[in-house]
């Protein structure tokens, strides 16, 4: 029940910020985008993940799922109907073309059952982006994109892994009563490219204010975000350090203590620990990207001889670096042979990053793309 009750822990205040009644402005936008990708980013990853969590009750998970599209602060969805397209059912679904398209409350349904579960995150959502605000026929809505990975297995296809995919969320937005912002999501599909060739073609017009008093007056009000934006801030930052971009998520890290100064002591040893992390890797990475591949394993291996004095998250970036290494120098040989070694070596050493840190997002993907150039 715990973890169902993390889900909701600050969802009431999601949509509701005031705004003027007669326009857009440029900070409407500003928050609009920002909470949609919050929607998905956050709200909707961890949704998916609780009720993949081994340690649920399945009536904690049948409420939740209720709670998902009900007409309450709580809300997530538009309404049980709103269309998903599966990507839960068969590993193979990939695209539009070949998956079908079902009610949220079906699609949510068929992730408690299909869905392989775990003590631990397992659904993973990066590279999440929002496009303008659009205008449609009878509302105005917003687009996320963002790449979606389910790393446990399909219980009725479990010898064929998930793969990422790209998708789509189209985000309802409509005034309450009281002219505060609603955010509800109305669609996901796959995501194709064709689909953003006139995106602009449909963005609504945005009012710039008519003077500094007006523009502070539509400000959203820091006493009641700070605690969104520092959590949104930390997510971030948590995402980021997944996908080993640890400068990123160092000034974001910052960000959230400028926001919350009172909470700096949590994060400051984890700060510390980034900064080295950083500063150890940052002359291997600068000899990786001049091509010095060979030199720059040199050094991953010097920092691996012993591995037990290092912080598993180390170890993992440690394989991690020298495996890109090796898969380079596999992508450059004209021999065949050395390819094949190369590239086995690569593999090896994504295995062993992947085994000290499962969360490591660089290692899963940079596996999968050699595992697909090799056409396993």
């Amino acid at each position: 029940m715990y973890r169902v009750i993390l889900f909701f822990v600050g969802f009431n205040c999601l949509g509701d910020i005031c705004f003027a009644q007669d326009s857009i402005t440029t900070n409407d936008v500003k928050v609009i985008k920002a909470k949609s990708e919050i929607i998905i980013g956050r709200y909707f990853n961890n949704l998916l993940n609780t009720i993949s969590y081994a340690g649920a009750e399945s009536t904690d998970i049948k409420e939740l799922i209720n709670q998902s599209f009900k007409n309450s602060a709580k809300q997530l969805f538009l309404n049980d109907q709103i269309a998903i397209t599966d990507d839960i059912s068969d590993p193979d679904y990939s695209g539009s073309s070949n998956a079908p398209e079902v009610p949220v409350i079906q699609y949510l349904n068929a992730f408690n059952t299909f869905y392989g579960k775990t003590d631990s995150n397992s659904v993973f959502f990066t590279d999440v982006r929002s496009s303008p605000v659009k205008r449609g026929k009878k509302n105005i809505f917003i687009n996320v994109y963002f790449t979606s990975f389910f790393k446990n297995i399909c219980l009725s296809h479990p010898s064929t892994p998930y793969k990422p995919t790209k998708r789509i969320a189209e985000i309802f937005i409509k005034r309450s009563n009281k002219n505060k912002w609603l955010l509800y999501i109305s669609r996901i599909g796959f995501f194709n490219p064709a689909d953003t060739l006139n995106d602009y073609s449909d963005d609504i017009v945005v009012a710039v204010a008519k003077n500094p008093s007006e523009e502070s007056s539509e400000r959203l009000d820091e006493t009641l975000d700070s605690a969104d934006k520092f959590n949104l801030y930390i997510d971030q930052a948590r995402l980021e350090e997944k996908k080993r971009n640890y400068q990123t998520a160092i000034n974001l890290y910052s960000r959230a203590i400028e926001l919350e100064p009172e909470k700096g002591e949590i994060f400051e040893a984890r700060l510390k620990e980034l900064n080295t992390s950083f500063k150890i890797l940052a002359d291997l990475e600068e000899k990786y990207r001049a091509g010095d591949y060979k030199d720059a394993i040199k050094g991953y291996s010097e920092l691996l001889k012993k591995p037990e004095l290092n912080a598993n998250y180390s170890n993992s970036d440690y394989y991690l670096g020298r495996a890109k290494c090796f898969d380079k120098l596999g992508q450059l040989t004209r021999s065949y042979n050395e390819q094949v070694k190369d590239y086995n070596d690569a593999l090896k050493d994504y295995a062993k990053s992947y085994e000290y840190d499962s969360d490591n997002l660089e290692t899963i993907r940079c596996r999968a793309d050699l595992n697909s150039r090799m056409n396993r």
